[in-house]
């Protein structure tokens, strides 16, 4: 598997053969109740110390370092995931196809903490390990301010905007979140179009169903063209993952 442009462009220094300089690799192998054959773990040979994690470059929240797709448990819903669950797991085995068809994601529900980051970063994770896909992740409230923070800065010295244009997978966390503007509308339509014309996939995670975001109706249009929208199921799933989380911790605490 051939590293991208981008991947070049950022002259990552490939240290390992094994993992490409990632640190993880996929490993098929039965995963106890969750009936998925591949995970990730850390990978035996760099033992994932590679500085140039590519987790950092590509902007994912530490968060979800480690989150890859088989970890994402759909079972903590209440139902009704199964079309879902076969979509995005034929995102991440058949990325090459999704790709050549121009044919991203965009994932919403109205409820906060559905678990719509966790499975982005999940998706991203595991094509960067599985077919070394250059990934961005932002916030869209944080790519426009790292753009107006930009304009301090020469020209020459740096061009933020690019690496999220450029990359094989741009996610674009919380779209709705953003600032209502004349200016923002115009970077964000910018972004989505490049991206639109050269075909190049996002995945889009937001608390409102395309066709009801407060924004450049162009940028709509665009989005509706280039993504397969799912409706996350309105469950809270965050709050069952941090109890569960939680009593783990407590059981350990209490046990000794």
């Amino acid at each position: 598997m051939k590293w991208s442009k981008e991947q070049d462009t950022d002259n990552i220094d490939l240290k390992c053969k094994r993992c490409r300089g990632i640190g993880y690799i996929i490993v098929d192998e039965e995963v106890a109740d969750y009936g998925y054959h591949q995970y990730a773990k850390v990978c035996p040979v760099c033992k994932a110390g590679n500085p140039d994690d590519q987790r950092i470059k590509a902007g994912l929240p530490q968060k979800f370092f480690t989150t890859c797709f088989p970890d994402f448990k759909f079972d903590l819903y209440q139902g009704g995931t199964e079309n879902i669950k076969k979509i995005v797991e034929s995102f991440f085995m058949d990325f090459g196809k999704w790709k050549d068809r121009a044919l991203g994601l965009y994932l919403w529900s109205n409820v906060r903490g559905t678990g719509k980051t966790m499975l982005a970063c999940a998706l991203s994770n595991s094509l960067m390990i599985k077919n070394g896909v250059s990934v961005r992740f932002t916030t869209v409230p944080d790519y426009l301010e790292r753009l107006k923070q930009s304009f301090n800065q020469k020209p020459e010295e740096t061009d933020h905007a690019r690496q999220y244009r450029e990359c094989d997978l741009l996610v674009l966390d919380d779209l709705g979140a953003e600032k209502n503007g004349t200016w923002q509308n115009q970077e964000l339509f910018r972004l989505i179009d490049y991206r639109y014309t050269r075909q190049l996939p996002v995945i889009v995670t937001s608390n409102s169903p395309v066709n009801q975001l407060e924004c450049d109706v162009r940028v709509i249009d665009r989005l509706y063209d280039m993504t397969v929208m799912l409706h996350l199921p309105e469950d809270g799933i965050r709050m069952k993952k941090a109890d569960e989380r939680k009593r783990m911790f407590l059981a350990s605490v209490l046990s000794k």
